[in-house]
């Protein structure tokens, strides 16, 4: 309210030490208006813990104490310092107040915010309206999924290794991640794993394994890679990164012979057999032939195999020749050469021989019959 006064007057000398003076009566106009004063009235906060200020001073000198209480409105995104006092000895000095970021693990769609309000007691200022501050908190979140490594290496045959996925920030909800491994023929993977916002930055496990093959593939060129998809829980638009695999290769090419030696009767047979040690990747010809064709023939002269008879053994047939000759044993052997092969690792293969010995029948001498006439032929000679 106004304030007021009363100009009163004395009066002394010339006679008029007696004379009532009236009074005059005095209204001063106040111009004061009790406020707080709040500047500015936004501030900008990082979310992990990032902090900055504003000011709160008295517009007027209050009656008594004047505490001044800030609150925010959101203490999950940005929590501020107070109370503040204000006498009427200090009521014209500015006061700090901190407002600080409180960090999420959320990629959220928009930086958060608060208002920071104020409630005023003591000195008069009971009554009186306090601007608020606007506060953003700014996100330094990004959805996103670790995996480690980029990389694993597994055996064929069943070998396995393991990568994990882990995600970046807190969902929304369950999120899905789902592996898909570019060559199941190859290598495969284990389930999808899911997160939810209680478990989402606990690392998942991911089983590589290894599909066995028959194939003595080139510079081990078996490879795939596994691929993510993710889902929910606001990660829906995510790239995952992906994980090569290199799937170790365990088949050597090679040709097994049944037999590295035979021996076989003149006019007899014997036989051995051929079969691959891996599948081919392309057509494989060996040739058979006979070291010595006076003594034994082959055949077949030439054995075929491909990706799908190859594991399935082919027989040789070596039969003796028979003759009327006293030649004794002899032995010699019989080649296989893969070097008319498709398949580059067949051809290069070293040619196998299999020692053969061929079994002599014949013995020398003369009928006893030959022997008697010939006899008697030479004495009738000598008696003529």
């Amino acid at each position: 309210a106004d304030r007021t006064a009363t100009v009163s007057h004395s009066v002394s000398g010339g006679g008029y030490g007696g004379v009532a003076v009236p009074e005059v009566s005095v209204t001063v106009v106040d111009d004061d208006v009790a406020g707080v004063t709040v500047a500015p009235s936004g501030v900008t906060v990082a979310e992990d813990g990032g902090e900055a200020t504003y000011a709160v001073v008295l517009d007027t000198e209050p009656t008594g104490t004047v505490v001044v209480t800030p609150a925010s409105s959101a203490p999950g995104n940005a929590a501020a310092g107070g109370p503040l006092r204000f006498t009427p000895s200090n009521w014209d000095t500015p006061r700090t107040v901190t407002v600080t970021g409180v960090n999420d693990d959320i990629d959220n769609a928009a930086d958060r915010t608060a208002t920071v309000s104020h409630s005023v007691s003591g000195g008069g200022y009971g009554g009186v309206a306090v601007p608020e501050v606007s506060v953003t908190v700014v996100d330094d979140d990004v959805a996103g999924v670790t995996v480690a490594p980029s990389g694993v290496t597994v055996a064929e045959d069943g070998g396995e290794g393991t990568y994990t996925v882990v995600l970046d920030t807190e969902p929304t909800g369950t999120v899905v991640v789902t592996p898909a491994s570019s060559a199941p023929g190859n290598a495969t993977v284990g389930g999808a794993l899911r997160f939810t916002p209680s478990d989402w930055d606990t690392p998942r496990a991911v089983t590589v394994t290894g599909v066995n093959d028959h194939v003595d593939n080139v510079d081990d060129a078996r490879t795939a890679t596994v691929s993510h998809t993710a889902s929910g829980g606001g990660y829906g638009i995510v790239r995952a990164p992906r994980v090569s695999v290199a799937v170790t290769d365990d088949d050597v090419a090679g040709i097994t012979v049944s037999d590295t030696s035979l021996t076989v009767a003149e006019g007899e047979e014997a036989t051995f057999t051929v079969v691959l040690d891996t599948e081919p990747a392309a057509e494989v010809t060996i040739g058979v032939t006979s070291g010595d064709a006076d003594e034994a023939v082959v055949r077949p002269s030439r054995l075929t195999f491909n990706a799908t008879n190859w594991n399935r053994p082919r027989t040789v047939t070596v039969r003796a020749l028979d003759d009327d000759v006293d030649d004794d044993d002899r032995t010699f052997e019989a080649t296989l050469a893969p070097a008319a092969s498709t398949d580059i690792r067949y051809r290069a293969l070293e040619e196998l021989t299999v020692s053969v010995t061929t079994r002599d029948d014949d013995t020398a001498g003369m009928a006893v019959g030959d022997v008697l006439g010939q006899a008697t032929a030479a004495r009738r000679s000598t008696s003529c």
